[in-house]
């Protein structure tokens, strides 16, 4: 299994040339330990990253162990496609050692996906975000290159994992081949939101919402600053908060996003509390009426099925596969792309209609998806289709 793995908490086990940060969401990871408990399994999950010092393996549980490569700082896209080659050639012998049945590269928006289709394996791969719709909104050239990778996985698979319809249909677009197999699998939530207790659940009396993730300019960041202006200048919103978590990448964006927050006055009402371990996550969407999600481009953004886990309405934009999983969810809203007086409006709304009940309700529809054991189960049928073995 190929994929990204969150290495903070493993920084007793493995060298690391930098802190390395928390990862507000791990589905890799709690796919793969879902996956090795099932029965005849053994997976060797190899991640690559620049903090890693040099190559570890570790054996993190029962039937799976964790290799970490280095991986190069890629500041052009002749970097990245020289990085490819070189992590491609290091897998290929690890692949001849461990010599498994498959190959699973877990992100096509990521080199995990390219790598396993060309190692001449039988080879699955998972599609959550789509490079091709991240270089139209970005215009990157580093997705530019991600987006050609993509197409070659994608093309060359023997079997495709969707993490959603939107995914799904998206690549049925794409005139796959007739003996491909594309299927639906969600990622799992993680352990610390499926098991946020609503009995555990703080009430939830200040007017606070919440947002997790890259804070960056394509996360809608700025619009985020005018919606929450918006919603504070409504009467008797004296205790509204807007709790953000995650990093913030680049320098420009922060000494804006500090500039446009000292202009509006939102100093009191911002927190910016940087990346937080999961169980925090889980914690801040718990206490907040709200997950606010103003990105202009996403496809299944996790973060909205750990929102629901733990209670949270939840008001986005109407990007990717957005409006497809707050389908008839309660207590949740989709907003045209860049119309931020609606959000607001809707945020103000599903703030003062919180309802424990609903909450409840949302939380169902997130363990009923995201079930990690379901998950796991799914996922180990193509495993078993792609290997040749009866499904």
């Amino acid at each position: 299994m190929l994929g990204s793995f969150p290495l903070w908490d493993l920084r007793s086990k493995i060298l690391l040339t930098r802190k390395d940060r928390w990862a507000t969401t791990s589905w890799n990871r709690t796919l793969a330990y879902s996956i090795a408990r099932l029965p005849s399994v053994e997976i060797l999950f190899v991640s690559a990253g620049a903090a890693v010092k040099r190559e570890q393996s570790v054996r993190l549980a029962d039937h799976l162990t964790l290799l970490t490569l280095p991986y190069g700082r890629v500041h052009r896209s002749l970097d990245l496609v020289q990085s490819f080659y070189q992590l491609r050639e290091r897998i290929r012998t690890v692949c001849d050692q461990f010599r498994p049945h498959l190959v699973h590269g877990v992100g096509s928006e990521h080199p995990y996906a390219f790598l396993a289709s060309r190692l001449g394996r039988p080879a699955v791969v998972t599609v959550h975000g789509i490079a091709r719709r991240l270089f139209v909104v970005q215009k990157s050239a580093y997705y530019g290159v991600l987006a050609v990778y993509e197409s070659l996985a994608v093309r060359d698979a023997d079997a495709i994992i969707a993490v959603n319809e939107y995914a799904s249909t998206t690549l049925q677009s794409w005139n796959l081949s007739a003996f491909q197999r594309v299927v639906v699998i969600p990622n799992p939530l993680a352990r610390p939101f499926q098991a946020s207790d609503p009995t555990t659940w703080p009430v939830r009396r200040k007017r606070r919402i919440a947002f997790v993730g890259t804070v960056t300019r394509e996360k809608g960041i700025f619009d985020l600053v005018r919606i929450v202006a918006e919603v504070c200048s409504q009467p008797r919103y004296e205790d509204f908060e807007c709790v953000i978590v995650g990093r913030i990448p680049r320098a420009k964006t922060a000494r804006q996003l500090k500039t446009e927050i000292g202009r509006r006055r939102l100093g009191s009402t911002l927190k910016l509390t940087g990346t937080q371990s999961q169980a925090e996550v889980a914690r801040i969407l718990a206490s907040s009426r709200v997950l606010i999600l103003p990105s202009k481009q996403e496809t299944a953004p996790m973060v909205i099925s750990e929102a629901l886990a733990c209670g949270a309405s939840v008001v986005s934009y109407d990007v990717g596969g957005v409006r497809k999983m707050l389908e008839s969810v309660p207590g949740t809203d989709v907003v045209p792309l860049g119309n931020v007086h609606e959000f607001a409006q809707r945020v103000a709304k599903r703030i003062n209609d919180f309802s424990t009940e609903e909450a409840i309700e949302r939380r169902v529809v997130s363990l009923s998806r995201h079930d990690a054991e379901k998950v796991a189960r799914s996922t180990r049928r193509v495993y078993d289709f792609v290997a040749g073995n009866e499904c």
